[in-house]
């Protein structure tokens, strides 16, 4: 009986340890497209503002 929650113990620690990281890759993914995009973003918006500007 013992053995058996030991086990469960150690499946759920290492299975939420695997979660855990796997999340932070994922966020640190999403982290680093997001501010590739918004200054992608930002340069294509001064841009339309100095077309703009410069045509009045």
């Amino acid at each position: 009986m013992i053995k058996n929650i030991i086990l469960i113990i150690f499946v759920m620690f290492f299975q939420s340890c695997a979660t855990w990281y796997g999340i932070k890759k994922d966020s640190k993914e999403a982290w680093e497209a997001t501010k590739e995009t918004t200054s992608e973003v930002a340069t294509d918006i001064k841009k339309s503002v100095d077309e703009i500007t410069k045509q009045r």
